[in-house]
């Protein structure tokens, strides 16, 4: 009796083991919504995003800073980098601090504020289909002048 209690729990534990061999060797494929959905950091065309004249992408989102920037605080200055989504429709989402400034409370705010506000942004593309494209982009606090 405990010989077939063990080959029992041997052919149990095959079958388990294939079972998730099996399981494991299917490819997962992603459903078309979720492909829809997938945020680029790479794409065949990035974002581009146009301002006042500006001949680059660099150029264009610095005079944009310049322009609408509010320092929460006088003291405020230094470097900050964010990243965001350029969504399908040409607007800017999750917006996050990557590397801010320790010195300088509502910068947070005034970062999100200046991003959600932008002007639209001609979105990413893979081939001819239009895409979320994850940007990363510094701006610089430091009074004007």
């Amino acid at each position: 009796m405990k010989l077939m209690y063990a080959c029992y729990s041997f052919t149990s534990a095959m079958k388990l083991l294939a079972s998730l061999l099996l399981l494991f060797s299917i490819p997962y494929t992603a459903s078309s919504q979720e492909q829809n959905e997938q945020i680029w950091f790479i794409a065949s065309e990035l974002p581009s995003f146009h301002y006042k004249g500006g001949s680059s992408l660099n150029e264009s989102f610095m005079l944009y800073i310049q322009d609408s920037l509010r320092l929460p605080a006088p003291n405020c200055q230094g470097k900050v980098l964010v990243s965001f989504v350029v969504e399908k429709d040409s607007t800017i989402s999750q917006v996050n601090i990557r590397q801010g400034l320790d010195n300088c409370p509502g910068y947070e705010r005034e970062v999100k504020r200046l991003l959600l506000t932008m002007p639209q942004w001609v979105p990413g593309k893979n081939g001819d289909e239009i895409v979320r494209v994850s940007m990363s982009m510094p701006i610089s606090f430091q009074s004007k002048p």
